[in-house]
């Protein structure tokens, strides 16, 4: 994925990241989160899962999408629910819930 010199270096001043660090020497949650804003540079709308993402870090996801999604853009996020809070702290994030019942009556 290619970005201009002013995105890459936003992103990587949001991420407190120098544009010299190697992708690969990044730990998980900044490959992760420089993926999803890197994806938001060329498409309004994108499609991520939480998969990976401790709890610790589950606020810090949403906050960045939530900034997104202020600025006009979506996404469609996956996550097994595993941290997912009683109340979504976000009037821009609406969670659905699907659910399949794999066990059959007998």
């Amino acid at each position: 994925m290619q970005l201009d010199a002013q995105s890459a270096d936003g992103i990587a001043k949001k991420l407190q990241v120098s544009l010299k660090d190697k992708f690969e020497s990044l730990d998980f949650k900044t490959r992760k989160a420089l993926t999803i804003l890197a994806a938001y540079q060329n498409h309004d709308t994108i499609l991520f899962d939480y998969y990976g993402i401790d709890a610790l870090s589950i606020e810090f996801f949403e906050n960045l999408v939530n900034d997104e999604i202020e600025a006009g853009k979506s996404a469609i996020a996956f996550d097994n629910l595993q941290y997912a809070p009683g109340k979504e702290p976000f009037e821009n994030i609406v969670p659905i819930k699907i659910s399949i019942d794999l066990l059959e009556e007998s």
